[in-house]
């Protein structure tokens, strides 16, 4: 039985790595074969592109680095939907489409980088059954982590904006995007989400 694929997206502070977490471990006690994993990843690959995101490096370089580490993540995640796994994913292709697009629009890129992003991730990436976009305010996102010790250069309001429109623009574009207002309780997004996924698997 071939398994199902399914992403979790949004902007910093919209909680879906909370709400992953908590939706993979509903799941498991449902009986489910679950397997949570994140982007980047925890591999040597992953933790380049941390290194990239600390430093100061073009959006370009940073765009590059994720999908090397996507390559390589790719390919576990297509051995375990063979092995017939429920592939839950915290962060995937379009989490660089908008936020490297956004990047490279502040950078002068020539084009659209978000079509140009898209075409790239299109040739190698797998497509997700369902990508959930846990959407919510840039200013409240910002307001639920400003207690964090340190903020990552993504994690500005200006920045989180065009974030959100590139997006909200995709979800335009692909029918597999379904967004969930993240603005409510951790419980009542956590509900809609568990639900959007019952919906797609059963």
């Amino acid at each position: 039985m071939t398994g199902v694929l399914i992403t979790f997206e949004g902007i910093d502070g919209c909680g879906k790595t909370s709400v992953a977490q908590e939706v993979s471990s509903m799941l498991e006690e449902a009986g489910r074969d679950v397997i949570l994993t994140q982007e980047p990843t925890k591999t040597w690959l992953g933790e380049s592109v941390k290194r990239g995101i600390s430093e100061e490096h073009p959006a370009l370089t940073e765009a590059f680095l994720f999908m090397a580490d996507r390559a390589s993540h790719s390919k576990s995640i297509s051995e375990w939907l063979s092995d017939g796994k429920l592939v839950l994913c915290d962060r995937y292709a379009d989490s660089t489409i908008c936020y490297q697009a956004a990047s490279l629009v502040i950078e002068g890129f020539e084009g659209d980088p978000f079509e140009w992003l898209r075409r790239i991730s299109d040739a190698f990436v797998l497509k997700p059954t369902l990508t959930l976009l846990l959407d919510v305010e840039p200013r409240v996102a910002l307001e639920r982590i400003q207690s964090r010790e340190r903020m990552t250069k993504f994690e500005r309001l200006d920045f989180l904006e065009k974030v959100r429109e590139n997006f909200l623009r995709l979800a335009d574009i692909e029918d597999r995007i379904k967004a969930i207002d993240a603005s409510g309780t951790f419980d009542d997004v956590v509900s809609a989400t568990e639900d959007r996924i019952l919906e797609t698997i059963d």
